[in-house]
C-alpha cells in the first residue's frame, strides 16, 4: 500500500526561518508516517532577493523552494508534487515554478514562473521504497541517528520519533 501526504500549514508573513523549519518538519513527519508522495500546494512569494538569486546563472533560474523540494526528495527518498501559485494579486507576485520531483531528486515535470499549467508525471510509488534500501546494510530511515536530533537541530525531535 502507498501513502500520500497532503500538508496544510499556517505560514506566518515575514517569518522565513520559522516557516522553513515548519516545512522541513512536516516533510520529516510525513516520511516518518510512511509517505511516498507529498502534495504541497504552495504560496511562494517572489521578492527582490529571489529575483536576484534566480538571475544568477549558477542557480539554474529556479527559486530556492525548488532546490529545497529537489533536496527533500533525494534526502527522504520520496516524490514531491509542489503546486505553486503564479501571477500577481494585490501587489504580491507569486513565484510559480511548480514541480514534481522523484526519490532520486530528478525533476519529472516543471512549470515556468509566468503561466498557469497542470503538471503530470507517471510515478511508480514502489520506487520510493526501493531507493530507501541500498543493499542489505543501508536503510535511509533506520540508519538515521535520531538520538542526536534534539541537540543538533534545537527542537523536540521526540514528537517525530515513534
Amino acid at each position: 500500500m502507498n501513502r500520500i501526504a497532503s500538508v496544510q500549514m499556517n505560514c506566518k508573513n515575514g517569518k522565513l526561518d520559522e516557516n522553513l523549519s515548519k516545512i522541513l518538519g512536516c516533510i520529516d513527519e510525513a516520511c516518518d508516517h510512511g509517505a511516498d508522495l507529498i502534495c504541497s500546494p504552495a504560496g511562494w512569494v517572489m521578492n527582490d532577493t529571489k529575483e536576484k538569486i534566480m538571475k544568477n546563472p549558477g542557480n539554474y533560474n529556479m527559486p530556492l523552494e525548488n532546490a529545497l523540494c529537489i533536496s527533500a526528495s533525494k534526502c527522504n527518498s520520496l516524490y514531491i508534487a509542489a503546486a505553486a501559485r503564479v501571477g500577481e494579486e494585490r501587489g504580491t507576485k507569486w513565484t510559480g515554478y511548480s514541480l514534481i520531483t522523484a526519490p532520486s531528486g530528478e525533476v519529472l515535470s516543471s512549470a515556468d514562473g509566468e503561466h498557469e499549467k497542470i503538471l503530470y508525471a507517471d510515478v511508480d510509488l514502489r520506487r520510493a521504497k526501493e531507493y530507501r534500501q541500498s543493499g542489505n546494510r543501508n536503510n535511509l530511515f533506520s540508519d538515521r541517528r535520531t538520538d542526536f536530533y534534539d541537540e543538533m537541530l534545537g527542537l523536540d525531535a521526540k514528537r517525530y520519533i515513534q
